[in-house]
């Protein structure tokens, strides 16, 4: 704490002895921010809004699993997996709420107007890396397994065939009815 205040005082008197060195660093720091808005950074990240499609998802999960499986029973494995439909993507929006009366040209002098209620929808844009106006999307809702079939060595052996659909089930999170574990001739 002491060093802390010892290092306060002394850019203290440092800055009451010339001001203009406090105002000189800041326009020095406030120059090199927008000087370094013109260069590259040689780290360059890899756009995370990139949309992947059903077939590369559904790829990427059965190389996942085949891995998976591999490392459990060894051997040669095969998995296939079907989605129940494609990815959903949800758009940014923002919606504005009219409400009005109308009232009905046939209606008697008891009976109160009628509410109308309209709703309009507009979907949030932002530019692409080509200028384009493209919908901003918030999420991506990835597909629901539809079932997966696994041919591997030995599956037909009630053991590995249990560890398998075991694995596969927990790993995807459906039910042992959505998975066909079957053997395969290696011979």
């Amino acid at each position: 704490m002491e060093t802390l205040k010892k290092y306060k005082n002394i850019f203290l008197e440092v800055f009451k002895k010339k001001p203009k060195l406090l105002v000189i660093i800041g326009l020095v720091g406030v120059l090199l921010i927008f000087l370094s808005s013109f260069f590259e950074s040689g780290d360059k990240r890899e756009d995370t809004t990139a949309k992947i499609t059903a077939e590369e998802y559904c790829e990427s999960l059965e190389n996942k699993l085949t891995n998976q499986i591999k490392d459990v029973v060894g051997g040669d494995v095969k998995v296939m997996i079907t989605l129940e439909s494609s990815i959903e993507y949800v758009y940014a929006s923002e919606s504005k709420n009219d409400e009005s009366e109308v009232e009905d040209a046939y209606a008697n002098k008891n009976q109160k107007s009628q509410k109308q209620k309209q709703i309009q929808k507009s979907y949030i844009t932002c530019k692409d890396e080509n200028g384009r106006e493209v919908p901003l999307v918030v999420t991506e809702i990835m597909p629901n397994v539809k079932g997966v079939v696994v041919a591997c060595e030995n599956g037909d052996n009630e053991a590995i065939g249990s560890a398998v659909t075991s694995l596969v089930t927990t790993a995807l999170d459906i039910s042992e009815s959505k998975v066909c574990v079957l053997g395969t001739n290696m011979q």
